[in-house]
């Protein structure tokens, strides 16, 4: 996905030729040096050159500059330095009389002491020539042959005025919110790569520099793809919710025309949930989500956050789609061309929790018991027998449940939460295979597994192998069950490890329109 197509930068640094220069690892980071304008982001992207680009592969076409393999930029950037190789700045005059747009200081001197002190003059000269009263205080723009010199102005005042909004922008309900994004281009399609970089789900409205075509959801854990329905055109683009769980990405592509009719707006019991309204407060909960649940939390934390939003709008055929609401209330949906449908939805079961006794079957070989029942879930290490406090490895839980009554309704959507697990989960549901589950949530779909009355539940748990590595620390080398180069000590602190739960059952009504 990240190969395809070019990448969508709007300003091109061009960092100089001093040494040392840190530019090109600070620019991964995104820590970029502070004679390098760092007023472009967030929301813009932006490439590093060098001489030898400018050189020997930089035009411009349209008032843009650009290079051979198609990639363009509005603005080029030089840095906050006062000298400037002599090749380079004859080229940049070049491109300014073309059309390009060139921000940065008016260099007096050539870099080096090749023909020194005349180039040193020609530099002088040249630049004068350029910038002219351009000083970036009194006089900040001047307009050379078809193209502009900036000094002093912020680059993104600069874009904005020139109608380019930014590439990426999003509004969060939390403080500190996070995200990153990288864009690729090809000539059909827009693909947007989405980062979390907190751990903790974020819900944001999010607007992608986009226009007249519909969002599709690429999930990077299973590569399915999911067309959405619930999206408006805003100034500056496309707008659209996503939820993000910690650490957690998501491709959103854009290839295909924006549907004709398609749903701009959802109320919950009269209060708009999309977009949210200004005055929702930091953290709230009651939110549509119209992206998956997916996460990828590493230290489990048993807040609000967990929770599901109260609801899900999902596509059906090309003509409807689905709603899974979690929560009771009166839906109004809102389409673009101002039609409205509401819908009552009443008696969502509340969360159902799985309770013990579990029956935990530990391989031979390693000490542990065949079979050990637990009347709670609980973290191996806090068991007392000690092979079972160091076990390493793959152990299978064994558990029989009767499905409440009120969760058998066809009209239901259920997932099995894990809860927290340590760390891979391989879950079977009367003998389906629902797949492993290595990332929070530990969330899956059992609705086509589950069935009334008994049903047998059997989830293979891996952990690491540092209990075990600590175990054998206490041991004399024979009695040891592992061998490794890596010091570890027999006081190091145990990992959680295993089903630590709560295991529940959650519930969604499924209505289709």
């Amino acid at each position: 996905m990240l190969q395809q197509g070019l990448f969508v930068a709007d300003v091109c640094f061009y960092y100089g030729d001093q040494a040392p220069n840190h530019s090109s690892s600070e620019a991964r980071s995104r820590q970029i040096k502070p004679d390098v304008e760092p007023t472009l982001r967030p929301g813009y992207e932006y490439d590093m050159i060098n001489a030898e680009v400018i050189l020997t592969r930089m035009g411009t076409k349209d008032g843009r500059i650009v290079l051979p393999d198609g990639m363009s930029y509005e603005l080029l950037v030089l840095p906050n330095q006062e000298d400037m190789d002599w090749d380079v700045l004859q080229k940049l005059e070049k491109l300014i009389k073309a059309g390009a747009t060139i921000v940065g200081r008016k260099p007096t001197r050539s870099n080096g002491l090749r023909d020194y002190p005349h180039r040193d003059e020609k530099v002088e000269r040249l630049a004068e020539k350029i910038w002219g009263p351009c000083d970036g205080k009194e006089v900040k723009e001047r307009s050379y042959g078809k193209g502009k010199i900036i000094w002093g102005r912020k680059l993104r005042d600069i874009l904005q005025e020139r109608g380019i909004g930014p590439d990426f922008s999003f509004v969060s309900r939390h403080e500190n919110t996070s995200l990153n994004y990288i864009h690729r281009r090809t000539a059909n399609e827009d693909i947007y790569f989405i980062i979390n970089h907190t751990m903790r789900t974020e819900d944001v409205d999010c607007t992608f520099r986009v226009t007249g075509k519909q969002p599709e959801l690429w999930l990077t854990d299973d590569a399915s793809v999911r067309r959405q329905v619930v999206y408006d055109s805003v100034p500056g683009g496309t707008r659209m919710r996503l939820r993000l769980p910690p650490a957690g990405t998501v491709f959103v592509v854009f290839r295909e025309p924006a549907a004709s009719e398609h749903i701009v707006s959802v109320s919950r019991n009269g209060r708009r949930i999309y977009p949210a309204e200004p005055e929702q407060a930091s953290g709230e909960t009651d939110k549509l989500q119209v992206a998956p649940w997916q996460s990828r939390r590493y230290v489990y934390q048993k807040s609000p956050e967990r929770e599901n939003p109260c609801l899900e709008v999902l596509p059906a055929t090309r003509r409807s789609f689905n709603l899974l609401a979690w929560k009771d209330g009166t839906y109004t949906l809102c389409t673009r061309r101002g039609k409205t449908k509401s819908v009552d939805v009443k008696d969502v079961p509340e969360p159902y929790e799985i309770t013990g006794p579990w029956e935990v079957r530990f391989p031979e070989g390693w000490g542990a018991p065949k079979s050990k029942v637990f009347e709670k879930l609980i973290s191996w290490p806090e068991d007392p027998h000690k092979d079972v406090k160091h076990f390493s490895g793959t152990a299978t839980d064994h558990k029989e449940f009767t499905l409440p009554a009120n969760l058998a309704g066809r009209d239901l959507h259920l997932v099995l939460d894990l809860g927290e697990v340590r760390e891979i989960a391989d879950v079977w549901l009367n003998g389906h295979h629902l797949g492993i589950l290595w990332k929070p949530s530990f969330r899956v779909d059992i609705s086509k597994a589950v069935k009334p009355g008994k049903n047998t539940l059997k989830i293979e748990l891996t952990n690491l192998w540092r209990n075990r590595l600590i175990g054998d620390a206490k041991l004399p080398k024979e009695q040891r069950k592992t061998n490794t180069n890596i010091p570890i000590s027999g006081k190091a602190p145990l990992l959680k490890s295993g089903l630590i739960g709560p295991v529940r059952l959650l519930a969604a009504k499924k209505v289709k329109l």
